[in-house]
């Protein structure tokens, strides 16, 4: 059998280039998949920050719900005096 410079080339190709070509092509697509698990977590992000509307509903619903309790333990104590006076 004689070898000659096809068949070298050929052993070349397969053996060396080959696996280069199919190393690059994985990191192709792990760096793909990498941008659009980043993309996804930048949409994660952008939605755990709050409004100025919501900051404003919020702090306004936790201000009345304060109210509220602060009048529900002035009546409360308005009660435990009175008690405390009739005795």
């Amino acid at each position: 059998m004689e070898v000659n410079a096809y068949l070298i080339w050929n052993v070349v190709v397969t053996l060396v280039l080959a696996p280069i070509w199919f190393s690059i092509r994985r990191n192709e697509k792990m760096i793909d998949e990498a941008k659009t698990s980043m993309s996804h977590g930048q949409l994660e992000v952008a939605q755990m920050y709050v409004t100025k509307k919501d900051l404003a509903e919020d702090v306004s619903r936790i201000l009345t719900q304060q109210t509220s309790i602060i009048d529900s333990i002035n009546r409360l104590d308005a009660k435990v005096d009175s008690l405390l006076l009739e005795k």
